[in-house]
């Protein structure tokens, strides 16, 4: 499993590009360098079986029309 991106609480405008993997054999996170997008949170998020497709999603109250393939 990953889980990337989001808004830090408390904070009304940090945006996070980076991530985290779960090893289940191992039982434990990985982090993940951040993508080579801006951090934002709403987005969508697929996995290719390769990398994970991030598109859309909000950043300064903005809606955002871009996206990346991320491979971590």
């Amino acid at each position: 499993m990953i889980v990337w991106g989001g808004l830090v609480p408390f904070t009304g405008d940090k945006f996070v590009a980076t991530g985290a993997a779960y090893d289940p054999q191992h039982r434990r996170w990985r982090p993940l360098p951040e993508a080579p997008i801006p951090g934002r949170y709403q987005h969508a998020a697929v996995w290719t079986g390769d990398g994970m497709l991030v598109w859309g999603g909000c950043c300064h109250r903005a809606y955002l029309a871009d996206g990346a393939i991320y491979t971590p």
